[in-house]
């Protein structure tokens, strides 16, 4: 439903390797576009993509968010 009414917003989801056949059905689902992937070695472009990131909250992820200056949900 929150798609439906923001059909503007882009979805970004990197899985890895264990859920990415779940997510990615899980989107087409609910029919909400995504870019989904296992993972991506084009991090820099993601990030140029990204006006806010849910993300783990783990050391990389937070050095790479606040170098892109990314504001973030951040989960533990």
């Amino acid at each position: 439903e929150f798609y439906r009414l923001n059909p503007l917003i882009q979805v970004i989801h990197l899985t890895g390797k264990e859920l990415y056949s779940e997510s990615c059905e899980l989107y087409r689902s609910l029919s909400i576009p995504c870019y989904c992937r296992e993972f991506s070695s084009e991090m820099r472009i993601l990030y140029s993509l990204t006006d806010f990131a849910i993300s783990r909250a783990g050391g990389g992820a937070l050095s790479e968010l606040s170098f892109f200056n990314i504001p973030a949900l951040l989960v533990p």
